[in-house]
């Protein structure tokens, strides 16, 4: 319609149509709009000024609006926060995991993945299944209680992350369990049965000495070995 056309519509006949449904010459007709009409002001301005028709303008703003979100979206999914206890090893695009532990970082989805890693102490209690024989041939049983954790180093955690990543802390036991009952029998038959029960420090200094080198090559460290009881079959310890 003509700008002063007498044909011109009222704009109140389209009370529900969008701004966009205009063609720019249409619109000029209408200096006043619809208020839920209003806001949409502003792209009509913007496509005068670019020389857009309402079709182009959605396409220049909308589809560039729409991606922003995905990628916002996608990111925001990709958000991690590791507690102080767990390392989180992020892997996939990068030739060498990344690790965080305490922190927030982000990963790609669909391109990298998330593994745990257990770091808080474990508490084992290991015990000799069989008698072993001491340094006098005299049988002996023994009873302590182990506590051991992943090591804070990063060289430790990636050891530790090669033996046990996505392992609970009871799995992990369960796999050093020999391991620790190995080293306290090798000490058991180094030394006599009396050196053993006088002087326990002497001999959890002994162990600990010789379960460390063990246990860092699965990236663990040693946090305390206590000896709760030595027993032997005929009753030597007791008289």
């Amino acid at each position: 319609y003509p700008l002063a056309s007498p044909a011109r519509p009222p704009l109140e006949q389209f009370p529900d149509i969008s701004i966009l449904q205009f063609s720019v010459p249409q619109l000029t007709m209408y200096p006043s709009l619809h208020p839920h009409m209003i806001p949409k002001r502003v792209l009509l301005v913007l496509a005068v000024i670019l020389e857009l028709d309402t079709e182009q303008l959605m396409i220049f703003f909308v589809v560039p609006a729409i991606i922003v979100l995905a990628v916002i979206i996608i990111l925001a999914s990709g958000y991690l926060k590791a507690p102080p206890d767990v390392a989180y090893v992020i892997s996939g695009v990068r030739k060498k995991p990344r690790i965080l532990v305490g922190q927030a970082g982000l990963r790609i989805p669909f391109f990298e993945r998330v593994d745990k890693l257990a770091l808080g102490a474990i508490q084992i209690d290991v015990k000799t299944k069989t008698a072993v024989p001491t340094a006098e041939y005299i049988n002996v049983k023994v009873d302590s209680t182990v506590s051991v954790r992943v090591g804070k180093e990063p060289e430790m955690i990636a050891l530790g992350a090669q033996n046990f990543l996505n392992v609970n802390r009871e799995t992990i036991a369960q796999k050093i369990n020999d391991l620790l009952e190995g080293n306290i029998r090798e000490i058991v038959g180094q030394m006599k049965l009396t050196e053993m029960v006088s002087d326990r420090k002497a001999f959890s200094d002994r162990v600990q000495s010789n379960v460390v080198p063990d246990l860092a090559k699965f990236g663990l460290e040693l946090v305390s070995f206590n000896v709760q009881n030595f027993s032997d079959e005929g009753g030597v310890i007791d008289n």
